[in-house]
């Protein structure tokens, strides 16, 4: 991703806190919509309980029809009461604010409650009518006397659907949030962390690894060769005269060259060979499991390619080379003191030179 390309490790550290304020901000709001989400569903649940708690009450007031106490009017308004609170149920309300289901299993579990209802309904308004004769009533009582329990164990199952559901969906939506910003962290996270570790590692103007992790790179090595045998080769080199092109030509000019020089020299090297900006115009190049005749020979055709390309400005440029190899006993500072001398010797050679030490 080109955005985690470029920056500095500050701009990193606050790309990842407006992240993280990002992230606190929406999970405000998540909270916030789960929290209205679920006082909706608490409401529905709540009324679905209470249509639990009408169908009995319709069954107390019936049965006190043999104590003389029966009241027309309390169980025609639990009649309604029970009969809009089904509706609004399966079609929604949004007054009430109650918006319809599409879970299958309780619009399932509605219809058999609904079915059961038509008939329920019907028998309590033979009760409740007038004209009916005393035996079409008892009949009726006795009805609903003995399906009550049946419809009431449908309501149940209707109840339970609805708080069943509204916890797993609940948890089910946490649970995908949590995952999604958590995924997101992490990714940020690891993106920023990475490049701020990279960026520990690497020369910023040349993106070469520096100096740090070339001598890291070089214990390595040494290491490699102490435990299992084997060779390799160490290159030193810088520009000759840059600080004069620095001088006459400013240092975004020097800067310049210094990038066209890694782009040529990166297409010489193998993938394998370890290369990193030392410092200033100076550069190394790590040539594993090499001989010092090989190290030699990348050397020179560096010098050749340096010598024909045309810098910016300067066009002209030529660099000079120490090469070395590794030798038994030797360790970071050794090999290091010896390419040094190498690089010191090409230059009061005359520049433009290879000379191994």
């Amino acid at each position: 991703m080109k955005f985690f390309q470029k920056g500095s490790p500050k701009r990193y550290i606050i790309i990842l806190v407006l992240v993280s304020g990002f992230i606190l901000f929406i999970n405000t709001i998540v909270i916030y919509q789960i929290t209205n989400i679920q006082s909706k569903r608490d409401r529905v649940i709540n009324i679905a309980g209470r249509q639990r708690m009408l169908t009995q009450k319709m069954t107390k007031e019936i049965l006190l029809i043999s104590n003389g106490d029966f009241s027309p009017e309390k169980l025609l308004n639990t009649i309604n009461e029970f009969q809009n609170n089904l509706e609004d149920l399966k079609y929604g309300n949004a007054d009430r604010n109650i918006t319809p289901t599409e879970n299958k299993k309780i619009m399932n579990q509605q219809q058999k409650v609904t079915k059961l209802w038509k008939e329920f309904k019907t028998k309590i308004q033979i009760i409740i009518d007038d004209p009916a004769s005393i035996q079409e009533k008892e009949k009726a009582v006795e009805y609903i006397k003995y399906n009550n329990i049946n419809f009431l164990k449908e309501v149940d199952k209707a109840v339970d659907l609805y708080e069943k559901t509204s916890i797993k969906k609940l948890i089910r939506t946490i649970q995908i949030i949590i995952f999604i910003i958590g995924t997101l962290v992490l990714f940020i996270s690891w993106r920023i962390i990475n490049k701020l570790f990279i960026k520990s590692e690497r020369d910023q103007l040349t993106k070469l690894y520096n100096k740090a992790k070339f001598n890291k790179r070089l214990e390595e090595e040494i290491e490699r060769i102490n435990r299992y045998g084997g060779k390799f080769g160490l290159v030193m080199f810088d520009i000759d005269y840059f600080k004069k092109i620095n001088d006459n030509y400013g240092h975004a000019v020097g800067d310049k060259i210094l990038l066209e020089l890694t782009d040529i020299f990166r297409k010489s090297v193998r993938n394998v060979d370890f290369f990193a900006r030392w410092g200033g115009d100076e550069f190394m190049i790590i040539t594993p499991n090499t001989n010092l005749n090989y190290t030699m020979k990348l050397a020179e055709r560096l010098k050749n390619e340096t010598s024909k390309y045309d810098f910016y400005k300067t066009e002209n440029l030529t660099c000079s080379f120490g090469v070395t190899s590794f030798k038994e006993g030797d360790n970071v500072d050794s090999i290091i003191k010896r390419v040094d001398n190498a690089l010191y010797k090409a230059k009061n050679a005359g520049r433009n030179k290879v000379i191994k030490n």
